[in-house]
């Protein structure tokens, strides 16, 4: 049979396309954002969103499968995926008074079945707060320290990709006030640097959810109060500046007391989730998406 090169060339121009298809999915490729924060080929997608009730509870909202439990003695045990593939974290947790231990009301988890990070503070060094990360289902950690010379109320961690990190630790005031401190890593959570921005300054109450969707955009979301409105600030450049998002909640909800959770991402969209608490006590769930990094917002049934 003769040989075709034309031929030759349009298949070797198929295959080649099929070859850079695959890879594309392979690595997760993803556009850039409206407003140019560059999204990087290894976005995380898929972790946990721990929040805070607003009796203290800590809440997962999303059923991933990826979840942590505590044996008797306090022993970290991880879930991952369908929740078969189980290992033991090397750390032990107390909610005993006194004990050397660190609280599990003040520890913060993130799980993702690429990578999982457990931040809390050190009993015996309290000027200390700990991070331990494993990149393989647990099969080993790695473990760091950081300055923290205040006590700690509770800690929310989370990776948008395999590099970029965020990290808001809560520090009780007392009168139902309290202070956050941003801590950010691009090294994989090799180290942290502390994120000087205004949070405090905007708002100092209690924290109930907090969530990045790249290392420039994130939220942080505050229990109702007097007001019952949730009340929930977005930044733009990684934390330094903070200012309030008008979420647009439909007028039907406004009654209802107000406790946004943590946001996730899915790599197109930002799902907010917000807790609404009638008089009797009664709780359900609103969602709130944006297609457009935060600038507007529509609920799951409008």
């Amino acid at each position: 049979m003769k040989f075709n090169k034309k031929l030759a060339w349009m298949s070797a121009l198929a295959a080649l396309a099929l070859i850079l298809a695959g890879c594309a999915t392979t690595f997760g490729v993803v556009k850039n954002s409206d407003n140019g924060a560059k999204l990087e080929t290894n976005v995380i997608t898929d972790g946990t969103a721990y929040s805070r009730k607003a009796d203290g509870t800590v809440y997962n909202w999303r059923h991933i499968g990826g979840s942590y439990s505590l044996d008797e003695g306090g022993n970290v045990t991880i879930s991952y995926g369908d929740g078969m593939n189980s290992v033991k974290a090397p750390l032990v947790l107390s909610s005993d008074v006194g004990d050397a231990k660190p609280n599990p009301e003040n520890t913060g988890f993130f799980i993702s079945d690429e990578l999982t990070a457990i931040a809390y503070g050190e009993p015996d060094s309290p000027a200390l707060i700990t991070v331990i990360k494993s990149v393989d289902r647990g099969k080993s950690w790695d473990k760091v320290s950081i300055d923290f010379d205040n006590n700690v109320s509770w800690i929310n961690i989370g990776f948008t990709t395999k590099n970029d990190g965020w990290m808001v630790i809560c520090s009780f005031v007392g009168m139902g006030q309290e202070l956050h401190y941003l801590y950010t890593t691009s090294d994989g959570g090799k180290s942290w640097m502390f994120v000087d921005g205004n949070i405090n300054d905007v708002y100092n109450r209690m924290l109930s959810s907090a969530g990045f969707i790249n290392d420039k955009i994130g939220f942080v979301g505050f229990r109702y109060e007097s007001d019952s409105q949730a009340m929930i600030y977005m930044t733009q450049d990684g934390g330094l500046t903070w200012s309030k998002v008008n979420i647009g909640l439909p007028e039907e909800y406004q009654k209802y007391k107000q406790t946004p959770l943590s946001p996730a991402f899915d790599g197109e969209n930002i799902v907010l989730p917000i807790l609404l608490t009638n008089e009797k006590g009664e709780v359900k769930t609103v969602y709130m998406t944006s297609s457009d990094d935060g600038r507007s917002w529509k609920s799951d049934n409008s």
